[in-house]
């Protein structure tokens, strides 16, 4: 028993920086005084599809959210934050009670939850707003092409949407000076470190608090010159994110009543906070081909999909904080549409090309009964076609099975050819 590896294309294609041969043993069939009977074809369902779709991933955005700019809003209600300010309630209260009061469940936002508006348009800027500040198309969309597009404004299905649990920044670049030479993180050095240091660790999403002009990373915050920090996470559920501090409040400067009792004084502004996070958008990667058939002659549409849900692209817009170096921002410094650090759409193409080279080829199986004992078409070659009294008949599939039976009649041996074929793993190539 013996393993035979052949090739089932006709043209050699390349997929990435692998070339897929053709096959070696091509041939076209001259049937007209050996043939025993008429040949059995069977009809592909290639020639049937109407359009290819290569479906990728998720595109997926990391950027700095803020209130200056309103892509995110406090998540709670005033009724929240008066009854919170009042703690005890109980007339007289003590600033300890009114600080145990402030800890019940129903309180938990206060403060607390920093939450991505229900109208958000899905632009965004640098974090701190003002005049000048370019706005980016948070949910771009992908062309046919495969190409993303900002012009493009697909529709976002919210309720499914979360803050992913890492950014797309390793711990290794989170400081890099960048190509430009300032603090920040160019296109020539963020970039390619991403995919190059396997050993460094995903950045976690962060908040950023303000003390006078002095900016930190809220789980190493300072007041005072005394360590202050808040720690911070993003929801389960929704596109929010939480801040803890030992009281709720700590995050109320400026929203803080000097009458109202408690044991904690307030310290920095929620309304000056900067989160980082990253977000799975409802756009996937896609690169879209038409076979060739005339829309006016289809009786609907057929569409062959192929899905690659592992093919992803992630953008960091521009303007996105990474860092702080010494109470200052560090921001991605590039100036196009994002700084792209990981994209899987080239990918994509590889694989629509190779299938549109499967599909947009007809290909028949056939069964050619043969007098006498035939060699000539040996497993694995490649009948491109019938010819003779079939007039150039298209087959474009290889060999699977030779069948030789002796004593067929009376005495006189047959040989049948089969061919075959089977779909193809496009998802798997190019990975």
């Amino acid at each position: 028993m013996a393993i035979k590896i052949f090739s089932v294309l006709s043209e050699a294609l390349s997929v990435g920086d692998d070339l897929l041969p053709a096959n070696a043993d091509q041939m076209t069939l001259e049937v007209e005084e050996d043939i025993l009977a008429n040949p059995v074809l069977n009809f592909s369902s290639a020639e049937e599809y109407d359009d290819l779709l290569v479906e990728g991933g998720s595109v997926m955005m990391c950027g700095t959210f803020s209130i200056a700019e309103a892509t995110i809003q406090k998540g709670w209600t005033s009724g929240e934050e008066s009854s919170y300010k009042v703690g005890d309630r109980t007339g007289n209260s003590t600033a300890e009670e009114d600080d145990a009061a402030r800890k019940a469940d129903r309180f938990a936002p206060v403060f607390s939850k920093l939450e991505v508006p229900a109208d958000w348009d899905w632009l965004i800027g640098n974090g701190e707003g003002g005049s000048g500040v370019t706005q980016t198309n948070f949910a771009p969309g992908v062309t046919d092409g495969g190409y993303i597009d900002a012009s493009l404004t697909p529709a976002q299905w919210r309720p499914d949407q979360r803050f992913e649990r890492t950014l797309p920044i390793l711990e290794a670049i989170a400081t890099d000076t960048g190509s430009g030479g300032g603090s920040g993180i160019g296109s020539g050095s963020g970039a390619a470190a991403l995919l190059s240091q396997a050993d460094a660790e995903f950045r976690k999403p962060f908040a950023l608090v303000k003390d006078g002009e002095t900016y930190y990373l809220s789980e190493r915050a300072e007041k005072d010159g005394s360590a202050s920090p808040v720690s911070f996470r993003v929801s389960d559920r929704e596109l929010a994110v939480y801040l803890a501090a030992p009281a709720n409040h700590v995050m109320a400067l400026n929203h803080w009543a000097e009458y109202l009792n408690s044991n904690t004084e307030p310290a920095y502004d929620y309304e000056d906070v900067m989160i980082t996070v990253f977000v799975r958008t409802d756009t996937n990667l896609r690169r879209k081909i038409s076979l060739g058939t005339d829309p006016s002659q289809r009786d609907g549409t057929k569409t062959k999909r192929i899905a690659v849900p592992d093919a992803e692209m992630w953008l960091i817009a521009p303007g996105t904080v990474v860092d702080t170096e010494d109470g200052k921002l560090v921001r991605v410094e590039d100036t196009d549409l994002s700084l792209i650090v990981r994209d899987d759409s080239a990918r994509l193409r590889s694989i629509a090309g190779l299938a549109l080279a499967w599909y947009g080829t007809q290909r028949n199986t056939v069964d050619l009964p043969f007098i006498g004992h035939h060699t000539d078409v040996p497993l694995g070659s490649m009948i491109r076609g019938l010819g003779g009294r079939w007039h150039d008949m298209a087959v474009n599939t290889v060999v699977t099975q030779v069948e030789f039976q002796l004593d067929k009649r009376e005495g006189i041996p047959e040989t049948h050819i089969m061919t075959g074929y089977d779909e193809l793993a496009f998802a798997s190539l190019g990975a």
